[in-house]
């Protein structure tokens, strides 16, 4: 396919869409396709627990992924319920996130249903990484001496920046 940004134009009869009315249209065909709640089992990932209170993660399988938003109103009651790795059942409805031009579903209910396949599968490969001695202190290397300063490129209100402070607190 060429394209010729000089003649190309729309066809008489054919529609023309903004983003928005594409974006809209979208929406009401998978609202359409999977209207009111439904249920959805996956396994947690990329979980994020926002400072605004919303909480956001991936639920996966073997072969897909989908993005998951909890609102702040009920998203506090899953500190040490969901972690990564969990396998949940979630009740919702899939929405189009505008802005983003994402789908996602809206979580409205989150049942724990075990540890996901490839949460077992990762701990397996780290228990066998372990019996060949991989994480042995003996094998660990010191850093440079001349290491004085690190940079951390990330988000100002994640969990990532947090999570290096308390590290290296608690290793010095």
């Amino acid at each position: 396919m060429e394209f010729n940004l000089d003649t190309q134009s729309p066809q008489d009869g054919e529609q023309v869409f903004t983003v928005s009315q594409l974006v809209r249209g979208i929406r009401y065909a998978v609202q359409g396709a999977y209207p009111g709640p439904l249920w959805v089992v996956g396994e947690v990932s990329n979980l994020t627990f926002h400072s605004s209170g919303n909480v956001y993660f991936s639920l996966k399988d073997e072969d897909a992924l989908i993005n998951c938003v909890v609102f702040k109103r009920m998203g506090g009651f899953l500190r040490g319920v969901l972690n990564d790795g969990a396998m949940v059942m979630v009740s919702g409805r899939v929405d189009i996130y505008s802005r983003g031009g994402t789908y996602q579903i809206i979580v409205e209910t989150v049942k724990p249903v075990g540890r996901g396949a490839l949460a077992v599968a990762f701990e397996e490969l780290k228990k066998k990484l372990a019996e060949k001695g991989y994480f042995d202190v003996e094998r660990k290397r010191p850093l440079d001496y001349l290491i004085s300063v690190i940079g951390i490129v990330t988000s100002p209100t994640g969990a990532a920046l947090r999570d290096m402070i308390r590290i290296i607190y608690q290793r010095n």
